[in-house]
């Protein structure tokens, strides 16, 4: 701290202060009094002296030597008849911490090479990490970003027109920004890239024409809305690999391959397995995976094998146990059981599975089929929920005019004839239907995948039990960084919105991994939003966040600290450089 001593003169004696000079936003430098030691007759009376000049230097030169072992508090004077000024007080220093994370992914280096290649006079690393940034802390449109760059610490001359100009460029880019991305994150933090998990979303635009883009389609959410469609690749770690945009009407299952193919050429993976739920996983698919380095897993419908796989599947005879531990792995799998001989409830927690070759592709597939007693009676308890509701549609005199398949109307059936058998011109009412509810009634409690693999069920069973996280990716983009509402229009600034919020959801995992998965992404979301600092003009920033055992967490884990209860701007700019050396 660069302080100093300054003597006022009066008539009746000299007046002793240590100030501190700081520069102004406008670039002047002012002086700023750090504490008031008083006139000569109260020093000499206080402190038993005899030259009060003299004591004053040295009192000096104490503040300098403890300013530098920092050990010595400032001292502040506030008047509580004195109002603030109407300068920016409050600022966010949690964009420190996402930095570290994008610098360890190469964001920076990567934009600048893009930089040069399309000549662009703006500095795309800066707008794309104030984006992201902006996307963690602040969600909102790219207007807000722009407005909002008064709570960051960091002041950089943006301007509004190039966010959206930023925007073009990721889009056309967007492959191989990801592409580049992933590459630095395997030598930063490795990544599991053996079983790589793949599933598509949807995200309705408020807006009721479509364009060449925004198509209507299927919504995931019921919407009448044109859409845009979303494909994701996850790591075996929960990590986002790589994405896609479609429009909004493209079939799910026609863009796995493409994205695969994007895969291969850009970010040279071409050996894995690839895990889907059943809607991704039709025979072309399937055939395209069954390589010598790639092959498969997804979810098969009992409903849509062949009859003789259903009667298989279904029946109580040879069912082996899934060990609960890789200890008991041997003992639990000799057994061979019989669903009908055994009390099932007394299994509530285990899974049984069985498996067989089929034939119903071009090439052999292994079928394995689980049962779970508690998943039995979660279905069980659903359909009677939904039968009760459709016997109160049916008592209202409604028709069958189911809305989805797991309309609770699929269980009812039109009447074309009246109680004495002559038949009606117009459909007047439903009743139950028995046979489709002892249809479904069939597969309680059974599950099955197809796979072109022959390691063990299991391990297979247990590889494709993790597939929920990357709906959770789905859910996290959406709920925790508002992925929509859009505010832009044109396709490529569309895609590159879900290319931040992408990138933005790789950062926030990345996080959660560091924290060995003790808090949920939501949780940290919130806590790098919280963390404010007030600026204390002329001496530095005061936290004004709590510590909690998050906050504490990220900060040992980053090596940087900010939880001091004053910061100096030398600190702080000391934090951005040791973030960015990543």
């Amino acid at each position: 701290m660069n302080y100093k001593l300054t003597i006022t003169r009066s008539k009746n004696a000299k007046c002793f202060y240590i100030q501190t000079t700081y520069r102004k936003r406008d670039g002047r430098l002012s002086s700023k009094t750090v504490k008031r030691l008083g006139n000569e007759t109260f020093i000499k009376e206080n402190y038993g002296v005899e030259d009060a000049e003299a004591w004053a230097r040295e009192e000096l030169e104490r503040m300098r030597q403890a300013a530098k072992e920092e050990k010595q508090g400032l001292v502040v004077e506030l008047h509580p008849d004195k109002l603030i000024d109407g300068s920016e007080r409050i600022y966010n220093g949690g964009d420190i911490f996402i930095e570290q994370v994008l610098s360890r992914l190469g964001l920076r280096d990567v934009c600048k090479e893009i930089t040069a290649s399309h000549r662009i006079k703006f500095d795309l690393g800066d707008y794309l990490t104030r984006m992201v940034c902006s996307r963690i802390l602040h969600p909102g449109s790219k207007l807000s970003d722009f407005l909002n760059g008064s709570r960051f610490i960091e002041r950089k001359d943006f301007r509004l027109e190039n966010f959206y100009r930023a925007l073009d460029v990721t889009g056309k880019e967007m492959d191989d920004m990801q592409a580049a991305i992933y590459c630095r994150s395997i030598e930063s933090i490795g990544r599991n890239t053996g079983v790589i998990y793949y599933d598509c979303t949807n995200v309705f635009f408020e807006t009721e024409t479509d364009d060449d883009f925004r198509k209507y389609g299927h919504s995931k959410e019921n919407r009448p809305n044109p859409l845009v469609q979303i494909g994701m690749f996850m790591d075996m770690d929960g990590l986002p690999l790589g994405m896609c945009v479609n429009p909004g009407n493209t079939s799910e299952q026609k863009t796995l391959q493409p994205l695969e193919e994007v895969l291969a050429e850009k970010f040279g993976l071409s050996r894995f397995v690839v895990c889907t739920d059943g809607g991704l996983g039709s025979r072309d698919n399937r055939r395209y995976n069954v390589t010598e380095d790639r092959n498969f897993i997804t979810v098969q419908s009992l409903k849509k094998l062949s009859a003789h796989y259903q009667d298989w599947a279904t029946a109580p005879d040879g069912w082996r146990l899934r060990p609960r531990l890789k200890d008991d792995e041997h003992t639990r799998c000799r057994q061979i059981y019989d669903l009908g001989e055994i009390d099932l409830d007394e299994y509530a927690d285990d899974v049984f599975y069985k498996e067989c070759l089929t034939d119903e592709t071009a090439f052999d597939e292994h079928l394995i089929v689980t049962y779970s007693r508690k998943y039995d009676l979660y279905q069980k308890q659903l359909r009677a929920q939904q039968i009760q509701r459709a016997i109160t549609k049916i008592n209202r005199g409604e028709i069958r005019r189911p809305k989805s398949p797991n309309d609770c109307r699929r269980f009812m059936k039109d009447t074309y004839s009246d109680s004495k058998g002559n038949p009606l011109e117009v459909i007047a009412s439903a009743v139950l239907d028995r046979e489709q509810i002892e249809a479904e009634a069939r597969f309680d409690g059974f599950n099955a995948l197809a796979t072109g693999l022959d390691d063990d069920p299991c391990t297979i069973i247990r590889v494709n039990s993790w597939r929920w996280e990357i709906e959770e990716c789905f859910r996290v983009e959406k709920s925790d960084l508002d992925m929509r509402p859009v505010y832009v229009r044109a396709p490529q600034r569309i895609a590159a919105h879900f290319f931040i919020c992408f990138i933005a959801l790789l950062v926030l995992k990345i996080m959660q991994k560091q924290y060995q998965g003790m808090f949920p992404i939501g949780q940290i979301r919130k806590t790098l939003s919280a963390m404010n600092l007030t600026k204390l003009e002329g001496f530095g920033y005061i936290p004004s966040f709590n510590q909690t055992p998050l906050a504490t967490a990220i900060q040992e884990v980053a090596k940087i600290h900010i939880d001091r209860q004053i910061s100096t701007p030398a600190q702080i700019r000391a934090n951005y450089r040791l973030a960015r050396k990543c």
